[in-house]
């Protein structure tokens, strides 16, 4: 049973019971992004969703002050 399941886009996101109890269990959470093929479809801990998050962050404020500069 999928306790968190959204879509944004061609990005999907789902947190499973296993993910949202345990944090560390490898196979809590798919995210897949669709595209026209192949789907990509990966699993991952909720800890590493965490880990996810703080890349895209620091990759999303490194190109905006890029950005900037040009």
């Amino acid at each position: 049973m999928a306790y968190y399941n959204k879509s944004i886009g061609r990005i999907h996101l789902e947190v499973n019971e296993n993910g949202m109890s345990m944090h560390d269990y490898a196979h809590g959470c798919s995210l897949k992004i669709v595209d026209s093929c192949p789907i990509l479809n990966n699993r991952l801990s909720v800890d590493e969703l965490s880990d996810l998050q703080y890349l895209i962050s620091r990759a999303l404020k490194r190109a905006r002050l890029q950005a900037k500069k040009s």
